[in-house]
């Protein structure tokens, strides 16, 4: 897993393009692949954050320092999207912006959504394979018990 600090950093180089990029009169278009690199680092850095609430520590860190660089990550990237929004507003190519984020919005949904399906699928084939291993133990179980039957009955016999 990427650290916070590396995807702040992406995330911050793909502004400083955007902005250069605007500044010196590009298209707004030209600069989407980078507007996606942008918003694929934030998306790494909110992973980050999800990945540690999960495991419950960062490793070679306080708490707190860790906290404070959270923070300051999420105040950074929320500081460059509001001037990135504000830079496409300006070159009169919001509508383009905003279906930009409701596709990656869908997107994001569609693969989380294959992601679930993915380990339901999993867990299933778990479950049918306990089950499998259950079954032949009581089977096994069965026949053992069947057996000393048969011995049992075979030695009274006798």
């Amino acid at each position: 897993m990427i650290e916070i600090t590396l995807a702040l950093g992406a995330a911050k180089k793909a502004f400083e393009i955007i902005q250069a990029g605007m500044n010196a009169g590009k298209q707004a278009g030209s600069l989407m692949d980078q507007l996606g690199n942008f918003y694929d680092a934030k998306e790494q850095v909110e992973e980050i954050k999800d990945s540690t609430k999960r495991t419950g520590y960062s490793e070679d860190e306080s708490v707190n320092a860790y906290a404070l660089r959270v923070v300051q990550a999420e105040a950074d990237l929320e500081a460059m999207e509001s001037s990135l929004k504000k830079s496409f507003m300006a070159a009169g190519r919001t509508p383009q912006y905003h279906k930009m984020l409701r596709i990656r919005a869908q997107e994001r949904d569609r693969r989380a959504a294959a992601e679930r399906e993915l380990l339901k699928i999993q867990r299933e084939k778990l479950q049918r394979q306990r089950e499998m291993k259950n079954l032949l133990i009581a089977l096994g179980a069965l026949a053992l018990c069947a057996g000393s039957a048969i011995f049992l009955a075979a030695i009274t016999v006798e």
